[in-house]
């Protein structure tokens, strides 16, 4: 089986990552880079690094990124930023596909 959870439009709450426990692919919204924290909690958004972190404390396998803010930052920041906490990170796209690799159980 696989297993697939979307958070966007959401600020960091404690029971997240156990409602996302161990997912094959978690997306979720990082609509500002770390730095902008401020403005993410005003806003009920979260950041690169609460993502990230979402994504390591629920053991997921691969973390999606996306609904970045309309302002003009540096997406490749946010992949990093993601990638220091969590390496198997991935900005998303307009367009693109994301697969999830179905295993057979014996």
């Amino acid at each position: 089986p696989r297993a697939f959870a979307y958070c966007s439009d959401t600020a960091p709450f404690p029971e997240l990552a156990s409602w996302v426990k161990g997912v094959d692919l978690l997306y979720h919204e990082t609509t500002y880079p770390a730095e902008l924290a401020d403005q993410a909690a005003k806003r009920n958004h979260s950041t690169t690094l609460q993502a990230s972190k979402c994504a390591l404390d629920a053991g997921v396998k691969k973390l999606v990124i996306g609904h970045y803010s309309s302002r003009s930052y540096d997406i490749a920041l946010y992949e990093s930023e993601c990638r220091s906490i969590f390496p198997e990170t991935y900005a998303a796209h307009d367009g693109d596909v994301f697969d999830i690799p179905l295993v057979k159980l014996a």
